[in-house]
């Protein structure tokens, strides 16, 4: 199936890879809940707002235990049919995972990272990108733990880096035109 829309939820969390018999989702943290809810919100705009909605998938990257974030997200309103589990260690894999599976797209492909609202900066690089076949959005998600946990959560990320050979001259041609049109304005 072509896939025109991705929402890619981040369901890792500081030990979960530890944590065992995590069945029911009332055991995950408030902030990973609050992931799939905003991924619940941002489905929501996609289908109300895009006639080709049939082209959405709904990704899940976790470890073990997103089993249990599944069944959660299908009992607040996410199509089973759309819904995909991804094991992912960390946003860097879950970024080169989903560039694997969008690269060779014959059609633009969306991609809605759906993250804790303080995780923007570990794919910064690639929300960045301007390019007509690839669009990338960061949707941040509530996230009100004490800001000591959510450092300890930072130190075992690092920044998303994918290889964008189609998009480099792009962006080059990109800033020229931007600074020739610049100088010609006058």
């Amino acid at each position: 199936m072509q896939e025109r829309h991705l929402i890619a939820i981040y369901c890792r969390f500081r030990d979960d890879d530890r944590t065992e018999g995590m069945d029911n989702y009332s055991t995950f943290p408030e902030h990973v809940i609050n992931r799939v809810d905003k991924a619940r919100d941002v489905y929501s705009r996609l289908t109300a707002s895009h006639p080709d909605s049939e082209y959405t998938r709904i990704v899940f990257f976790g470890q073990k235990s997103i089993e249990a974030l599944k069944q959660y997200g299908k009992g607040i309103g996410l199509p089973d049919e759309k819904i995909e589990l991804v094991d992912c260690r960390d946003i860097a894999t879950m970024a080169k995972k989903i560039w694997s599976r969008i690269k060779n797209n014959n059609s633009s492909a969306r991609v809605y990272f759906v993250l804790s609202n303080w995780q923007w900066v570990f794919l910064d690089p690639l929300i960045s990108v301007k390019d007509d076949l690839y669009k990338f959005y960061f949707e941040g998600a509530v996230d009100e733990r004490h800001p000591n946990e959510i450092e300890l959560d930072k130190k075992k990320e690092k920044v998303a880096k994918i290889d964008l050979k189609e998009s480099k001259l792009a962006n080059l041609l990109d800033k020229v035109g931007g600074s020739l049109s610049d100088k010609l304005k006058g």
